[in-house]
């Protein structure tokens, strides 16, 4: 897979893979096997914390002030900007599908839960109706 980035734009998915660390590190060591029915609830404060992070980065890095500089021969005077961004999107608005991606995990209530039980049905919904 290629990855394009511009600047420190990489550190959009380096930050959300840290808080995942640091989710399952919890996860093992300070809640045990009793965390598991609300791991996507965990997911979900994961993205959310990429999200912050991401964004509070991005603004930083992509809001600096240009730096200027005077070509010699010409006196005219060029305005550098450095930018920071991931597939050709800045960093701070990768935070927007990172809270998308919270919606996401907070939202699905059976992450995992209906396949994990044994003997379980999957939720079969008719497309039809009957004539009788």
């Amino acid at each position: 897979m290629l990855v394009i980035w511009r600047g420190y734009g990489f550190m959009v998915p380096v930050v959300f893979i840290f808080f995942v660390i640091v989710l399952k590190l919890l996860e093992e060591n300070l809640f045990g096997p009793a965390f598991k029915p609300y791991f996507h609830y965990g997911m979900a404060a994961v993205a959310v914390c990429s999200a912050a992070t991401v964004w509070f980065v991005g603004r930083h890095y992509n809001g600096a002030a240009p730096r200027e500089l005077v070509d010699p021969k010409t006196g005219q005077t060029v305005l550098l900007r450095q930018k920071h961004s991931l597939f050709f999107i800045p960093m701070e608005y990768w935070a927007i599908a990172l809270v998308a991606l919270a919606v996401v995990f907070a939202r699905d209530t059976h992450f995992g839960e209906r396949a994990a039980q044994p003997g379980a049905q999957p939720d079969v919904h008719a497309s039809g109706s009957a004539a009788g």
